[in-house]
């Protein structure tokens, strides 16, 4: 069955059986819960913002926490109940670790850990986001209310019911690295860069899928073939795309090489988004690439740049490939011997010292043995 050879990553929305819910007067302003880890363990944390606005002090809980959870209110560790007083704001942040059950590669977490104020449960936070990372070397297949992003799962809802969630994974062993490089660690506007990417199979499979890589026109111009030229319906947005069909065997590395030819920039850098490698149910990406950029005038001797080229930014006398050899004070690190008479001046004093201690030293000499004579 194909569902299940994708593997399941499931979240289910199930009522607890309660006597009460919270009406009173505190707002939960906001609510985070993530839940990172593996089919080994998990690590779950969590954020509340809790206003009062009432009249009078409330105790805060929460219920099915497991001993040895951490709790804390800006960045001081406290003890359940939190008291809150009237007009107070509180962050309350709790972390804790799970062990999932596991049946073959299936994995399974039960996350129920529930807010209550005054002994009645909440209900009815303003905003909630719920956020899975998993590791990407996992299948998912996810429905409920929320969207899916590969191997994570973010979900929002208004005014959502208590958290009673089932999570259930599955790892396929597939697992790819991708990284993305640069030559240089600066550049000028116009320059071309010579960009890589590398797409390596670290899992135990043969993996299949495509590799893309993509550029905003408005900040680059590909030199190198294969790029085509894209418009964002949604973005408004003009992208140059490269992508192919890749199949790695595992432990496998490929690598690509681009030319690259910078046209603007906002400030002193532009940031390269990252390549990504895409199967059926999981994106590995490369993370994005920063790249300085310089240009005379911005008082940064960059790459390209010198006293000849751009004095405003490269001074007499610096280190900059260039041997400008004025008469400056400076010995230019750059001058080779007798290319720069600062450097010259300095030997000369070197030597003058050097001869001034022998002398003083053989006078002292003279001196000695005339006093013993």
């Amino acid at each position: 069955m194909k569902t299940f050879v994708m593997a399941l990553f499931v979240i289910l929305l199930t009522s607890i059986p309660v006597k009460a819910f919270y009406v009173g007067e505190v707002k939960v302003k906001d609510v985070e819960i993530n839940v990172e880890g593996d089919c080994k363990s998990l690590e779950v944390s969590g954020t509340y913002v809790l206003e009062n606005d009432g009249r009078e002090e409330v105790e805060i809980t929460m219920v099915n926490l497991p001993k040895g959870s951490e709790i804390s209110i800006d960045g001081r560790l406290v003890e359940w109940p939190v008291k809150l007083a009237p007009g107070e704001e509180a962050v309350i942040n709790y972390r804790t670790y799970a062990i999932p059950e596991r049946v073959g590669k299936l994995c399974s977490f039960h996350l129920n850990y529930n807010l209550m104020i005054d002994n009645d449960y909440v209900a009815t936070p303003t905003n909630v986001e719920f956020y899975v990372r998993l590791p990407k070397a996992s299948s998912i297949l996810f429905y409920s209310y929320g969207k899916v992003e590969k191997n994570s799962i973010i979900w929002v809802e208004k005014t959502p019911p208590i958290f009673d969630y089932h999570i259930r994974w599955t790892e396929t062993g597939i697992s790819v690295n991708v990284q993305k490089a640069v030559d240089e660690e600066s550049y000028n506007v116009g320059d071309i860069m010579n960009v890589s990417v590398y797409v390596r199979n670290v899992g135990n499979v043969k993996v299949r899928g495509k590799l893309k890589d993509k550029y905003v026109a408005e900040f680059f111009t590909p030199i190198s073939p294969g790029f085509k030229l894209v418009g964002g319906k949604s973005t408004k947005i003009d992208m140059y795309i490269w992508e192919r069909e890749v199949e790695l065997d595992p432990k496998e590395e490929v690598s690509y090489e681009f030319k690259i030819k910078i046209n603007k920039l906002i400030g002193n850098e532009v940031i390269l988004l990252p390549a990504t490698f895409e199967t059926d149910s999981l994106v590995f990406s490369s993370g994005k690439v920063e790249v300085r950029v310089t240009k005379c005038g911005d008082g940064i001797c960059g790459a390209g740049e010198n006293y000849l080229t751009c004095p405003q930014d490269c001074p007499s006398g610096g280190e900059d490939n260039y041997c400008d050899g004025v008469r400056d004070g400076i010995c230019d690190p750059d001058c080779m011997e007798n290319e720069d008479v600062d450097c010259a001046k300095g030997r000369g004093k070197f030597v003058l010292i050097l001869i001034l201690i022998v002398v003083v030293v053989l006078l002292f000499v003279l001196y000695k043995r005339t006093r013993i004579s």
